[in-house]
């Protein structure tokens, strides 16, 4: 149950994603702006709903270890959680780099007249 929880968190970011994607493609066609911004939070929230499904993953894959714990089941848990780690390490350095380029976009945008 708890694997499918973190599919469907991935999947639901994937198309929440995609669909920001387009209207934001749009936002840009329509009106000739700056998109920086849009874009940096674009990727800063997909990387968030990324590592919210990892996470789930991970808990379903230590619950399966716990009731069934072989050399199979702990090896691949052992293999889940180091690829979690790495992916949550550059994910969440990703994340920063992305909020502290946010945040530099925004204060050097140019002034928007509406």
């Amino acid at each position: 149950m708890i694997e499918f929880i973190s599919i469907f968190i991935i999947a639901w970011g994937v198309l929440l994603a995609l669909y920001r994607i387009v209207a934001l493609a749009l936002e840009n066609y329509r009106v000739d702006v700056d998109m920086r911004g849009g874009w940096l939070r674009l990727r800063r929230t997909f990387g968030e709903i990324m590592l919210l499904g990892l996470q789930f993953l991970v808990a379903a894959n230590i619950i399966l270890t716990i009731c069934n714990p072989d050399l199979q089941t702990v090896s691949v848990l052992a293999a889940i959680v180091i690829i979690r780690v790495v992916l949550s390490v550059s994910l969440g350095k990703e994340i920063h780099g992305l909020e502290e380029r946010d945040a530099d976009a925004k204060r050097h945008a140019p002034p928007r007249y509406e």
